[in-house]
């Protein structure tokens, strides 16, 4: 855990993409030692307006090559 005053570095990439959803992991360490402190997960969707989920390979093949590519490289580690 960091506490308040405390300078650390957070690591995020995207540890998981399907077309329609995707995870973020984070690492978060002491600037100074490298200490971990504490590694999470987020997790999400895109919408539409009417709040179904969207199919990136479709709607935006642009940002779904994206996703592709940072899944990818945070797999290749």
């Amino acid at each position: 855990m960091a506490r308040f005053g405390e300078t650390v570095v957070i690591d995020a990439s995207v540890s998981l993409y399907n077309g329609f959803r995707f995870n973020i992991t984070y690492t978060v360490c002491d600037r100074e030692s490298g200490e971990v402190r504490c590694i999470g997960e987020t997790r999400h969707c895109f919408l539409s307006a009417d709040g179904k989920a969207v199919n990136l390979r479709k709607t935006a093949p642009d940002l779904h090559e994206i996703l592709t590519q940072l899944a990818a490289d945070t797999n290749e580690k």
